[in-house]
Formats: C-alpha cells, sequence, structure tokens
C-alpha cells in the first residue's frame, strides 16, 4: 500500500527514536515503523516481508504493541486498568 494514494489515509507519520515507550520482555524498547491515521482509526505500523511475520522477535514486538494500545484506549476512555 502506498499511503499517500490511499484516500482512507487522514495523515501518516515515521516515528522517531523515544517517541514510543513500548517494551519487550527480551530486548528493550519497540518503536514502530510508521503511525497511520484512517477514516476507521489509528495504527501502528510494522513494516515486515511475509516470511518474517512468524519470527518470534515480530511476534513479540505486536503482542507488546497491542498491550500498549489496549491500556491507551483504556486511559483516553477513563476506563483504567493495569496491564497483564
Amino acid at each position: 500500500m502506498v499511503l499517500e494514494d490511499d484516500r482512507e489515509v487522514l495523515k501518516w507519520f515515521k516515528s522517531n527514536k523515544g517517541q514510543f515507550k513500548i517494551y519487550l520482555t527480551q530486548s528493550g524498547n519497540y518503536e514502530p515503523d510508521f503511525v497511520v491515521e484512517t477514516n476507521s482509526g489509528k495504527f501502528l505500523c510494522e513494516v515486515k516481508r511475509a516470511d518474517n511475520v512468524s519470527y518470534a522477535e515480530v511476534e513479540e514486538k505486536a503482542n507488546a504493541a497491542r498491550k500498549w494500545c489496549g491500556v491507551g484506549n483504556q486511559t483516553r476512555t477513563g476506563k483504567q486498568r493495569q496491564p497483564e
């Protein structure tokens, strides 16, 4: 997908080092490649080749990002809880 050509994309940016505090259990912090806002939501995007998607490191990043987004969404709606 080319972000500039997609009509659903409102804006996107490449994250800066230190902009996100997404912690990994094995290897420090995780920085997503891009953040994309569309008409339907906001997304953290990590670009990978299809044959790399099942790597343990990639799965760890996905799990950490899910937790981070879940806590952020709960904080935004006022329904706070501790991450698992």
